[in-house]
Order: structure tokens, then sequence, then C-alpha cells
């Protein structure tokens, strides 16, 4: 018998009516086969098999960090997942996220092979991969630009990323080799060095990545805060100068388009100056102010709802107030007043601080508004419980939510 409590009990529990499922319907259509994913509530393995019919797209969402293979300490649990399910159903399909967040070219090869080389050993034998499509402006014009600029970025560790899947054995700096020489033909030494500056810089960072990783964040990071922007253009010049193929000078330009995007939205990213203010009178009107926040992943877009926040800690506790301006009628929201139940929606506000002392961890902390809260760490996840305390207050034009935490 399964705990309800048992971290598998509704992926077990939805394992046993796919089973059935499969059963009843292949006594009609003998040999057909069925496809389902195991993520979110099905990510852990049930107790039982899987039927035979079943394959099962295994989705490691979200990786703490991805910079790291799955099987290292600050991925395990993901691939302690996976070699569970393995055992578990004749048909495991890795579906991964090595196309997500790659609007800024995270150099993800090293890893995808060792993922891949890991997952073998498993028994793991087909892959696939969350990842924009490779087409041009259509009719969502808007939506289908931004596909394209995405292969525009990452069109190396793209290519390189789909011969692993054929064989995850090869070397990754040879397939590297044979992309400059075949793409970029006689201008592959100055995008070689360029590519490498950015490989070197972007795994020398302890900074964790993530499928969720921002391109103007991700550039003004890696790029900018590491005095590496001029380098890297000039590689650029000379790159497309030394290119005498069209398609070589094409896709030079293509990606130097992307660079000076990344470059020119960098420079309007507007990031809160100051710190907090030690104050020993809990007055808000006296903390450090944010303002002008834009919408996540938009960075020139402001929020259609005015948002601001007002931050101070007291020596011990760092104090939070956010306000929300919202049409307080139209307010909704679907949480849980204990934290880590059930992770809230709706109206809601979510509050992300990283680990100084372990750069690899961070801790969300969400509100909504009506007073509903969860929280969460990106290694245990749901199962980590922060003593916080928060506070909702609806005002004439919006809602306040207040966090304390130590």
């Amino acid at each position: 018998k399964l705990s309800f409590e048992a971290a598998n009990f509704r992926s077990t529990q939805f394992f046993l009516w796919m089973n059935e499922l499969a059963k009843r319907v292949l006594k009609e259509f003998p040999g057909l086969k069925f496809h389902t994913y195991a993520y979110f509530f099905t990510a852990p393995a049930p107790a039982g098999k899987v039927h035979s019919a079943v394959g099962v797209k295994f989705c490691p969402y979200v990786r703490p960090n991805d910079k790291y293979p799955m099987f290292s300490p600050v991925n395990g649990e993901w691939f302690d997942r996976l070699a569970a399910w393995s055992r578990t159903s004749p048909r495991v399909i890795l579906r991964e996220y090595y196309g997500c967040g790659m609007a800024f070219p995270r150099p993800l090869a090293e890893v995808v092979a060792n993922d891949l080389r890991a997952a073998l050993k498993l028994g793991v034998l087909e892959y696939t991969s969350e990842i924009t499509p490779d087409r041009g402006p259509g009719p969502r014009e808007k939506q289908d630009s931004h596909y394209q600029e995405v292969w525009d970025a990452s069109l190396l560790d793209f290519w390189v990323i789909t011969r692993l899947w054929w064989n995850p054995d090869q070397d990754v700096e040879q397939l590297r080799r044979y992309f400059y020489q075949r793409a970029f033909r006689t201008a592959a030494m100055p995008m070689a060095r360029y590519y490498a500056l950015l490989r070197e810089v972007w795994y020398r960072d302890a900074l964790p990545s993530t499928c969720g990783d921002g391109e103007v964040n991700s550039f003004k990071h890696y790029i900018v805060g590491n005095n590496l922007e001029e380098p890297m253009r000039k590689l650029l010049d000379e790159a497309e100068k030394l290119a005498d193929h069209p398609v070589s000078r094409e896709l030079i330009r293509r990606h130097r388009a992307r660079f000076e995007a990344w470059s020119k939205a960098a420079r309007e990213l507007k990031t809160p100056s100051g710190a907090a203010p030690l104050l020993t009178e809990h007055n808000f009107s006296k903390g450090l102010e944010l303002t002008d926040f834009p919408l996540m992943g938009k960075p020139k877009e402001k929020a259609p709802a005015a948002t601001s926040a007002r931050v101070f800690h007291d020596g011990t506790k760092l104090h939070i107030r956010v306000f929300c301006a919202a049409d307080t009628s139209k307010l909704a929201a679907n949480g849980s007043s204990v934290p880590t139940e059930r992770w809230t929606s709706g109206d809601h506000v979510e509050l992300f601080l990283s680990d100084g002392k372990d750069p690899n961890r961070y801790y969300q902390f969400a509100v909504d508004c009506f007073g509903n809260r969860c929280d969460l760490d990106n290694i245990d996840r749901m199962k980590w419980n922060g003593q916080w305390r928060s506070a909702v207050r609806k005002t004439d034009v919006g809602y306040e939510v207040d966090f304390i935490i130590p």
C-alpha cells in the first residue's frame, strides 16, 4: 500500500489508469502505441511497471543548473528519477529542454554529451527536446520572427546537439571544428575564437543557468560584466570581412544582428542601484524603492499594471513590500494557506533570493492576493519549508504584499 504522502503517489495513480486504458484500447486496436509525459506530478516513477505499449517522455523540469550534467550533485534528483524510470518502463524517452533559454547562445553541448552518455548506460535510447521551430516570419509573424532569432543566436550548439543525438560518444570539440569550417569557411578562425570566449566565461561563472535564462540579462552578466563586448564585437567584424561565401556572410550577419540587439537592450536595462537600508524603525517609506518593472522576458515592455516595491532590513530580517495595481473586483487566485502544499496561481507576487554561500541554490516565495502562500528552493523543491512571514492588504487601487524573511 502506497502512502498518500509518498512522492510518487500521484504518478502511481496516473499510470494505473494509463495501464488500464492501454489494455482496453489495445483489445480493439492491436499494435497501437501510446505516448505520455513524466512531468510535474508524474515525474517520479510509479510504484509499479508501465505497460509496454506506453512510451514515457521524461521531462526534467526544471534542472537547478544546466552548466552541470544531470548526474552531478546539483541536478542529481533528476538523474535518480530517470534511473527509476529506466527500471519501470521499457520505453523511456529523455525529453530535455536544450532548446529553451537559447535566445542567448548558452554553450550546452558538453553537458548534453554527458547527459546522453549517462542515459545510454541506463538503457534510455530515445531523445528529444523542447525547441523553437526553425521557420521565418509567417502568419504569426511576430512570434515566428522570434523563433528565427533564437536559431540565429544558437545555430552552433543546435547543430552539435543534433549530431550528438545520433552518437553521443562523438568528440564535441571536433564537431564544433567541423561546423566552423563548413558554415563559416574562410571566417572559421575568428568565429572559433568568438565562441571560445563565450564558453570560457559562461562555464567559469558560478551563476546557475536554466532553461528560463533571458538573452538580455545573460548578455549583460556574461559579456558586459566581463568586459568582453568589444573583443567579441571585433571578432565578429573580422569574421564578416573574411567571409567569402554568401551563406557564411549571412550566418555571421544574422548572429551579429542578435549581438547588437542584446547590446542595445542591455544598455537600456534598468537595474535598481543602492542597497536596502538598515532601519531600526519599520518605516517602508525610507526603504529602497524599486520601480519600472518590465514584463518577464521582455525588458523593453513595461508591465501593464503598475508595480513597485520598497525594501529594507533591520539587521536580522529582510522586509519587502510590493505594491500591485489591479482591479480588486477581478482578483483571482487558487493557492494554499499552508506553505509548500500547492503553488499559488492567479494574481500573486513571487520573490527569488539567491544563496550567497551556494551560487547553485535559490529560494522562491509566493503570496497571492488573498494571502495564500507557498515556498520552495531549487534543490529540494517543494520539500523545503522556510521560516518567513507574509501579509496582504487590499487597497483602493490594488493590493500590497509584505514579505518578512530572516
